[in-house]
């Protein structure tokens, strides 16, 4: 993504969860999900920041990337980061007892249902696991439809519940690993 399809204005500055729950396969940097990287300055940001890897140049989150979400959406404020994908988004739940359990999300969520767009809930898993990932339209259609909130809740209890409880984590397979120098 470029530059120019940012929010103008918007910066970072001292969020860096994506600094830790993605995944980065590079010949500069290899450093498993959900790991922090070594390169992160907690509350600051990137020490390498011109000399980071294709693949964290490329990747903005949703806030960054529309003006539709507020300062209060920064991943860092409201523990979840939103990846917009066609057609829909990405909710990726780092802390579900900041933002995940509000009317405001639930809002959002059912706005988007009713637009058709796809709704997907991902969840990270342990250091050097893969994130689960579950389209979420189906089982919340219904509640969207009805109004109903608590049951909207008990939905994305259910899906935390699972993967806390049932899921059998894959591992990435990736080795921390930096070729980077900060200077």
């Amino acid at each position: 993504m470029n530059n120019a399809n940012l929010v103008p204005n918007r910066e970072c500055a001292s969020c860096t969860a994506c600094c830790q729950f993605i995944g980065i396969s590079d010949q500069k940097l290899e450093k498993p999900t959900n790991v922090l990287c070594p390169h992160c300055v907690v509350g600051q940001g990137c020490a390498v920041y011109e000399f980071r890897p294709s693949p964290c140049k490329g990747w903005y989150c949703g806030w960054r990337r529309s003006s539709a979400f507020d300062n209060s959406w920064r991943p860092d404020r409201c523990g979840i980061v939103i990846r917009p994908e066609a057609p829909g988004f990405t909710f990726v739940v780092l802390d579900p007892n900041k933002k995940f359990l509000t009317e405001e999300f639930a809002s959002l969520v059912a706005k988007l249902i009713i637009t058709e767009s796809k709704v997907y809930f991902e969840a990270v898993g342990p250091e050097g696991f893969l994130p689960v990932k579950a389209e979420m339209n189906n089982k919340l259609m219904r509640h969207v439809q009805n109004r109903d909130l608590n049951s909207m809740f008990d939905e994305f209890r259910n899906f935390l519940h699972h993967v806390e409880n049932n899921w059998a984590w894959e591992p990435d397979n990736l080795k921390l690993h930096t070729e980077l120098k900060s200077d």
